[in-house]
């Protein structure tokens, strides 16, 4: 049997527009929120789908979002968690110990990425995590670099019309294009 092969410009998958979380579902959901938030439209989609995640995640039962929500991972798997960071040490050994991979500098890099994940979280949680909701017994903070980790490991590109990036239930968990957006 004989694996079928697609190219990337093929539609595989449709969803509608009013089931992905958008740069535009970001505005409309934080736009009344946040006071004086023209600031909203300076931020790049990144950023604004991780304040939408974050926020939507704290509405918890009453989000529209919420069987998507539930369907995320509560530990999300990015490689600068602080969490994950023994783990990821471990993996390091395993792929140069037992793989024969050369890691030299993947230790300083993946620091150099903790790092830069925590300005964007503290920076997001300074501006606007006062404004939004957080679920129970979760800081602002925690629940902003919980969607970062989120969106940075599962959100895919779009069109320059409703965003260039954006999270697709479902699709997410194939959202390996090199040509996805980030920060």
């Amino acid at each position: 049997s004989s694996v079928a092969v697609y190219p990337q410009e093929d539609v595989l998958i449709r969803v509608p527009l009013t089931f992905q979380m958008t740069r535009n579902v970001a505005l409309e959901t934080l736009y009344p929120i946040i006071p004086g938030s023209a600031s909203l439209q300076e931020l790049d989609d990144a950023a604004l789908l991780v304040l939408l995640l974050a926020h939507e995640r704290g509405i918890g039962r009453y989000s529209r979002w919420l069987p998507y929500i539930a369907s995320l991972p509560p530990e999300p798997q990015c490689g600068y968690s602080r969490r994950l960071r023994p783990k990821m040490m471990e993996a390091l050994l395993v792929y140069e110990n037992e793989i024969g991979v050369e890691t030299e500098g993947w230790e300083d890099e993946l620091t150099k990425a903790m790092l830069y994940a925590d300005r964007i979280v503290d920076g997001l949680n300074s501006d606007y995590g006062a404004f939004l909701q957080t679920p129970e017994s979760v800081s602002s903070r925690d629940n902003i670099q919980w969607a970062l980790c989120q969106v940075t490991s599962r959100s895919t590109a779009g069109s320059e019309e409703h965003g260039a990036l954006r999270m697709v239930p479902i699709v997410d968990l194939i959202n390996h294009d090199s040509d996805a957006g980030g920060f």
